[in-house]
């Protein structure tokens, strides 16, 4: 990508448009999708708080490469809540004036 193709976002505006779009969000995958490393802290801080919103957390446990027992959480958005229904227009309102700098 050349520098007058990319596009202004921070990476709450990253997290913000993966959980609109629908993506799990995890401790695995977060650097990847929102550049952020820790998405227990940083969903209540940048979402949950800002826009009175609720994230859904689900508890997954498994096994790592040497046979210990983990668990972690997964993240997901769900627009349907009534409580989330304001939050998602505030949050397109929130990416369109942030990327749109």
């Amino acid at each position: 990508i050349t520098k007058s193709n990319q596009i202004h976002m921070n990476k709450k505006c990253a997290l913000i448009k993966s959980l609109l779009k629908g993506d799990i969000i995890n401790v695995s995958n977060s650097i990847k999708l929102t550049g952020y490393s820790n998405p227990a802290r940083e969903i209540p801080r940048e979402v949950e708080k800002p826009f009175g919103c609720v994230v859904s957390r689900v508890k997954m446990e498994g096994r790592d490469q040497f046979g210990n027992y983990v668990t972690w959480y997964d993240y997901r958005f769900n627009p349907r809540i009534d409580k989330n229904a304001k939050a998602t227009k505030k949050m397109k309102e929130y990416l369109e004036k942030e990327t749109n700098r």
